[in-house]
């Protein structure tokens, strides 16, 4: 089923029966006895946040599974380096801008624009595309389109691209250090995006060496009072923030199902029964596990995802689906839970919480469940027909007094 953007959309769905079903009593000591609960009275709602990819390995243009990144943002904030343009030893020779990409094909599809603005455009941890729905490039200097490199290993196989635009016309506004919390912001944009799909390595993909950067190519004199020397180097300038804006263009919902994506901004909120008095008083927890099982098929490459108690709900009545920020501001360490999956389900540990449920030190106010960050933003994880008392469940084994 597809439903276009903007629509309400509050989706319930109710596991029925919760059943506290003993396993054999074994005595550890005269008083002391082990017990299981299996909980399956789980409601679990969707719902919608505009998506921010800031902390992604890669940057992308395109459109892709009715998404599409239309911005691309990468800031390159105050360096030493740049008092270089003022250095007359110095001889600046020549400025680029580089980023890099593993598709060997990128060189043969000259779509990618460079732009430049020398003031500050976006918050890597929080912009998204709601801020830039009237955006303009018109004021921006436009450098037009780069060079492309295509770098081999020592076996002669290919291994990635340098993308390189030569920026020395931006020497005046680079170097300008009068204001000590600049950052000079570069944009890419692709101007075929419905037929070719770009990704780009950010700056969290690797300690450098194929982060976004700038490098200064020059001559430097050094002199004593016996010789004169005129050394050629080059100096790297790093980014310091990128972003890739995504917007959802039609949200894919499967009628049996329930879903998690970075890039639409999908993620669930989970409630569980499970109060102080759930377990007898003075009741140990030893496992408490959540199990979600997966649509393997429509989701074949499933990632990592986070499950986190809830901390506080602001949740509000508003005319469109997706909300600004996150609703649900959550606990964190040392209660929120990561998991991998293993033959088609997760298994969530959140013994944690419960315990301090049961102790009085915690309330339970839901889970928020959502995609890790480091997966890829374009791909959906969806769970099986949670209407099946066999696919999610909480298993809770504890001794007691």
């Amino acid at each position: 089923m597809h439903l276009r953007f903007p629509f309400s959309l509050l989706i319930i769905i109710m596991i029925v029966s919760c059943s506290e079903d003993p396993i054999i009593t074994s005595s550890l000591n005269t008083s002391l006895h082990i017990d299981t609960l299996e909980i399956k009275d789980i409601y679990t709602e969707q719902y919608f946040v505009a998506p921010n990819i800031g902390s992604n390995q890669k940057l992308y243009l395109g459109k892709k599974n009715n998404l599409e990144s239309t911005l691309t943002f990468i800031s390159i904030g105050n360096s030493p380096y740049w008092d270089y343009f003022h250095d007359t030893t110095i001889t600046i020779d020549s400025i680029r801008f580089v980023v890099y990409s593993e598709d060997s094909l990128l060189s043969s599809n000259p779509i990618l624009n460079l732009y430049y603005n020398p003031d500050s455009q976006f918050s890597e941890n929080s912009s998204t595309y709601l801020e830039f729905t009237n955006f303009s490039n018109l004021d921006w200097n436009n450098i037009g389109y780069p060079s492309y490199n295509d770098v081999f290993d020592t076996m002669s196989i290919y291994d990635y691209t340098e993308i390189i635009w030569n920026i020395d016309t931006l020497a005046q506004s680079l170097s300008d250090t009068s204001d000590s919390v600049i950052n000079r912001t570069f944009l890419l944009q692709n101007e075929s995006p419905n037929s070719y799909f770009i990704e780009l390595f950010s700056e969290e993909a690797t300690t450098g060496s194929k982060d976004p950067k700038v490098i200064l190519y020059y001559q430097k004199i050094n002199s004593n009072s016996e010789t004169v020397v005129v050394d050629t180097a080059t100096s790297i300038i790093y980014s310091n923030g990128d972003l890739s804006l995504i917007e959802p263009l039609e949200f894919q919902l499967e009628s049996d199902s329930i879903g998690l994506s970075n890039g639409s901004g999908m993620r669930i909120k989970i409630q569980i029964p499970f109060e102080k008095s759930s377990l007898p008083e003075k009741s140990l927890i030893r496992t408490a596990n959540l199990i979600l099982s997966y649509d393997t098929l429509l989701t074949p490459f499933p990632g990592e995802i986070i499950l986190d108690p809830i901390n506080e709900d602001s949740t509000y009545e508003q005319d469109i689906h997706i909300y600004d920020l996150d609703p649900y501001t959550t606990k964190g360490f040392p209660f929120v839970s990561i998991s991998q999956p293993v033959a088609g389900s997760y298994t969530i540990s959140i013994k944690n919480i419960l315990q301090n449920v049961i102790l009085g030190n915690e309330n339970n106010l839901g889970f928020k469940l959502f995609s890790s960050p480091s997966n890829e933003p374009f791909e959906y994880i969806w769970f099986e027909n949670i209407s099946d008392l066999s696919k999610s469940r909480l298993e809770i084994t504890y001794v007691y007094y």
